[in-house]
């Protein structure tokens, strides 16, 4: 499960990365030290949200700052919801592969 968790933190720093207009962050670099507004924490959160069919609060990405934090927060979300570690393998490399 490594490897997944691992592919979510890389999406999600390109996500964040996206954001900002800056390289994507190492999994432990914070959101906002990347330059990173809260409003752009807000819109970034309501699109992964999207992404993972989850319901992410608008501030998931100010409590969870940085790629690997925000992906253990996902993974929680995730389990919790009843969701399956294939389904999250698939989802995340269907994602992976569309950027």
């Amino acid at each position: 499960m490594d490897s997944v968790h691992d592919e979510l933190c890389e999406l999600l720093a390109g996500m964040m990365g996206g954001a900002t207009g800056h390289a994507p962050p190492r999994p432990h670099a914070s959101f906002m030290a990347l330059g990173g507004s809260e409003a752009q924490a807000v819109e970034l959160t309501r699109m992964v949200s999207a992404l993972f069919g989850l319901d992410l609060p608008g501030d998931a990405l100010m409590r969870s700052p940085t790629p690997d934090a925000l992906a253990r927060t996902i993974e929680t979300e995730w389990y919790e919801g009843g969701g399956t570690a294939a389904a999250l393998i698939d989802l995340v490399q269907t994602l992976a592969g569309a950027e």
